[in-house]
């Protein structure tokens, strides 16, 4: 019986080495990939045909390859393109339409990726892509039906505006996401916060109000892919594209927020605390949105801008005799000075033309202030303006004054066109290509 046992564990043991060696000849190899086009380095334009070819070799049947768009991080920018083979080499020779419109210049990657069902290998070159130049596809109108509902409309071939949809509650701002094709939209009392699809001219998501006689939503600011609004209970909130909440800021004290900004490190918001009736800017970290500090300021915020990562610019009108006036912010110094005070007329709105310059919609007209020199000259005057909008493409100025859009050159100040709406304006915004 010993015996026995004895030569079941030899046999026993032969098989397993056996079925070991049988598995070790089995082992596949990963596939072999050299990519002959296109070449290391060749440029290409956003929209392009790019010529991939590329041989790959296997031990074992090829059963996929994929082409692949990657950014300058190893990351898909763009779709894929599959192709099944058979047979343990392949010749590949396909056509691959860079789709991907918003792709900015630099360098990217097309990769070659073969599979035998077990084993992957990737191979990649280098190409440069130049980005499509920015355009402008349409100029939007937003003008008041009434106290409770406003009219989106777009402006055709010959300037006249044209209805797209038709949106119920008030007014407070807007913004347009270009990337997305996306209006976003916040009122007040009455007004949602919504976005709206300009393909199609329908609504994606929404948050209505939650109260009937005080305002729910005060402002908004869109940068890049996120989308702020202050609430009139104290929350700050900032969504994704989707309407998904992303971030938050955290209260430290009551306070009513309004203007919004933010920059790379901190998010800013202009604060108002009822009880003290103190006016104040407070600094938020992006990351926690827990409160940095606070800054009282003797400023009505009509718009925010960065000059660095560690000042601000302040455009608003004096919280007691009602002038407009600039003022600029130090982070780190948590403190502000005076820049200029305008001598007539209140502040609406401003739109920043680059760094320096800067177009003030007042009362009384519209003014440019250069910060390099300090100053502020009159740009269009005896105009009510109360929104601005400035196109950077063409280097146009829209002006929205009761019923009427003027449109200016806005490197001279000559007046181009003029738009009539049956309804008050309340805005105009540019919607790009990208």
């Amino acid at each position: 019986m010993k015996v026995f046992n004895r030569c079941r564990t030899i046999v026993f043991a032969i098989l397993c080495i056996a079925l070991f060696s049988s598995c070790k000849k089995e082992k596949s190899i990963a596939p072999v990939i050299r990519i002959m086009s296109p070449l290391p380095g060749q440029g290409f334009n956003a929209g392009d045909t790019v010529h991939v070819s590329a041989s790959i070799s296997d031990d074992h049947e090829v059963t996929s390859v994929t082409i692949r768009l990657l950014n300058a991080s190893y990351i898909s920018c763009d779709h894929d393109e599959v192709i099944r083979t058979t047979g343990s080499t392949a010749e590949i020779r396909k056509e691959y339409v860079i789709s991907n419109s918003y792709l900015e210049t630099g360098n990217y990657y097309i990769a070659v990726i073969a599979s035998d069902g077990s084993e992957l290998t990737n191979e990649y070159v280098k190409i440069h892509i130049t980005e499509l130049p920015k355009v402008r596809k349409e100029v939007f109108l937003l003008s008041a039906y009434n106290n409770f509902s406003y009219t989106v409309s777009s402006l055709d071939s010959l300037n006249n505006p044209v209805m797209a949809f038709h949106v119920n509650g008030d007014y407070v701002s807007s913004a347009i996401n270009s990337v997305n094709h996306e209006l976003l939209t916040v009122g007040s009392i009455s007004g949602s916060f919504s976005a709206y699809d300009l393909f199609t001219n329908s609504i994606r998501w929404s948050y209505p109000p939650t109260a009937f006689s005080i305002p729910t939503f005060k402002n908004l600011f869109l940068i890049k892919d996120r989308v702020y609004v202050s609430y009139y209970d104290g929350r700050i909130k900032g969504y994704d594209m989707d309407g998904a909440q992303k971030y938050e800021v955290q209260q430290q004290g009551y306070f009513i927020p309004d203007v919004i900004y933010k920059n790379d490190i901190y998010f800013f918001s202009e604060i108002y605390y009822r009880s003290s009736h103190l006016n104040k800017l407070g600094v938020f970290y992006l990351g926690t949105g827990e409160e940095k500090q606070e800054h009282t300021i003797d400023i009505d915020l009509r718009n925010m801008y960065s000059l660095d990562q560690n000042r601000l610019l302040l455009f608003g009108n004096d919280t007691i005799l009602g002038q407009g006036k600039i003022e600029i912010y130090d982070i780190s110094g948590n403190g502000s000075i005076l820049l200029q005070t305008l001598l007539t007329g209140l502040l609406n709105n401003v739109v920043q033309l680059d760094d320096i310059h800067y177009l003030l919609a007042c009362t009384d007209g519209i003014y440019k202030y250069d910060y390099s020199m300090n100053s502020i000259i009159t740009f269009v005057t005896g105009l009510p303006v109360y929104s601005l909008e400035y196109d950077e493409v063409n280097q146009e100025l829209f002006a929205c004054s009761g019923h009427t859009m003027h449109v200016y050159n806005a490197v001279t100040a000559t007046p181009e066109y003029t738009v009539t709406s049956a309804d008050s304006l309340l805005d105009v915004k540019v919607l790009y290509n990208k």
